[in-house]
């Protein structure tokens, strides 16, 4: 902690200059309390990619990318954005890749992680390969950092999954020649193998971590998996379909497995694995995909109807009472282009839901989010393609969308990503934070007199403070800087510090958070931001 805070009170410093912006109108592009799109990333003219895989990355500062196609890569690009952008880190290293190409990232800086498929030396013997990405230390930028090998050569799929941190990373791939698959227990710091296991499997459909990384659950055509940390086996269940609905729940402790008509809820009590209830649907539906928040208290299931093709089904279910919150129903043409659910995305806390499919050419939206109180959605979004991937930060405000310019029916060699904002959290980062740039951030409480901006570490434990509303989300001992500032009429402040012009700053992160002066109170805003020097 004291290295910690060494670091940031260096960077404060090291500001060159104070700048205070007392209107909105000098935020970069437009209203940040306002719902929409903030930035596109597509391919430049010539170029051919398609992005396979997105996630968020370093605690919301970055979105992490896998693309593939002639111009295959991988991409880091900065969430502050604004417009169409180009990625802040670029590596091609993936573009001979000729099978799976996977992106996941946790919360680390460090934490950028990929995997590919190479010809070794044609498409039916493939190697399969995980890469690491990040910044390797402060002080530094972004490169690989680690690659490691799973050892064999085979023509099937391979999947990669983390933790909620990137400490620890999964990679299995299916060896079809032999009829199982081959699991990599990884350091994420170091990229040294902990553990290495082959198990029967007449496929490879899902691979899943606990936040914590204590479990990990494996979906191998028509058998399940449960393992421990370290790989040891837990449970092992005979399947009646193969599914890529597979999900486990960030304590661990219950897993969604998808079938025909029905979806099957495990749970782990006094160590060991029984099943609690089964969510059943119409005989011609199939869980295609399905989600659930870190207690497993909400569940999501995307339902495919496989009789026609064309209709799906989206589900919200409360994993307690098991009584059903929403259902969207969207229903194709005969004959028409195929509507698949590809993503359902639960946030850890299971007050928002993200769903989205690949689309029945209709205006009926590809990409849907809910939230839990709410008998409507709260955004929906109509994409001209159909949806490849989809991640929802932990906030349940910010949506990660990679899709491809065309329906999944139809040829094309291009696609992109965009991220879209709710527009509902009290304080925003309004530009990227580099060195030698501005630390620019933008609070908004509508009735607030005054807003003070907070900067410090995250707390390991929040705290409430007697006489002021909300919750403490920095440790107290490290805050160095309260600055109050007048809103607007709008209850909007904004605070920029031009930073200092020291590389060995690239790396350092912060906490922020805002409290407003409120007549009569003073209330903290309800979620810190947590910038990361670049």
């Amino acid at each position: 902690m004291k290295h910690r805070i060494s670091a940031l009170r260096g960077l404060i410093l090291g500001l060159a200059a104070l700048t205070v912006i007392s209107s909105p109108s000098l935020a970069q592009g437009g209203d940040p309390f306002s719902p929409g799109e903030r930035w596109d990333c597509t391919p430049a003219p010539g170029e051919a990619w398609i992005p396979s895989r997105a996630a968020f990355a370093a605690k919301g500062n970055l979105a992490w990318s896998a693309a593939t196609g002639a111009d295959g890569r991988l991409m880091a690009m900065d969430l502050s954005q604004q417009g169409s952008v180009t990625p802040r880190y670029l590596d091609t290293a993936v573009s001979p890749a000729a099978g799976t190409v996977e992106a996941v990232a946790g919360s680390n800086s460090d934490a950028l992680y990929a995997l590919a498929q190479y010809p070794a030396p044609s498409l039916y013997q493939r190697r399969t390969e995980v890469t690491a990405h990040g910044l390797a230390a402060a002080g530094t930028q972004f490169a690989p950092r680690w690659t490691h090998d799973l050892g064999l050569l085979a023509n099937g799929p391979a999947l990669l999954a983390c933790d909620r941190t990137g400490d620890l990373v999964l990679a299995a791939a299916w060896d079809n020649s032999k009829g199982q698959v081959r699991i990599d227990w990884l350091n994420g710091t170091t990229g040294a193998l902990d553990a290495r296991l082959d198990v029967p499997g007449a496929g490879l459909d899902g691979l899943r971590v606990s936040a914590d990384g204590k479990r990990v659950a494996l979906a191998a055509g028509l058998a399940l998996y449960i393992f421990d940390g370290a790989g040891t086996l837990l449970h092992q269940e005979a399947l009646s379909a193969a599914t890529r609905a597979l999900s486990l729940s960030g304590d661990g402790r219950t897993v969604l497995v998808g079938g025909f008509g029905q979806l099957s809820i495990l749970r782990e009590e006094n160590a060991t694995w029984q099943f609690v209830q089964h969510l059943f649907a119409p005989p011609t539906e199939i869980a295609t995909r399905a989600d659930l928040s870190d207690d497993g208290g909400t569940i999501a299931i995307g339902w495919w109807n496989y009789a026609t093709g064309t209709d799906l089904r989206f589900e919200v279910w409360d994993g307690v009472t098991f009584q059903r919150t929403h259902e969207i129903i969207q229903i194709g043409t005969p004959g028409g282009l195929q509507n698949l659910p590809e993503a359902v995305v639960v946030s850890p806390s299971g007050q928002r839901i993200a769903c989205g499919s690949w689309g029945n050419g209709s205006s009926d939206p590809e990409v849907i989010l809910l939230d839990r109180d709410q008998p409507q959605p709260v955004m929906e979004i109509d994409l001209n393609g159909s949806l490849r991937s989809l991640d929802l930060d932990e906030s349940g405000t910010r949506l990660l969308v990679a899709a491809k310019d065309t329906h999944a029916n139809n040829f094309s060699t291009t696609g992109g990503l965009r991220l879209f904002d709710t527009g509902e959290r009290s304080l925003q980062v309004i530009e990227p934070v580099e060195v030698g740039g501005s630390l620019h951030l933008a609070a908004r409480e509508p009735t607030a007199l005054f807003a003070f901006f907070l900067l410090g570490d995250r707390a390991t434990t929040p705290i409430q403070i007697a006489g002021v509303g909300g919750t403490l989300l920095l440790e107290r001992a490290s805050l160095f800087l309260i600055t109050p500032r007048a809103t607007d009429i709008n209850g909007r402040a904004d605070l920029s510090y031009t930073l200092g012009n020291d590389p060995a700053l690239v790396g350092t992160q912060f906490a922020a958070q805002a409290a407003f002066r409120l007549p009569g109170a003073l209330e903290l805003s309800a979620e810190a931001v947590d910038p990361l020097l670049l």
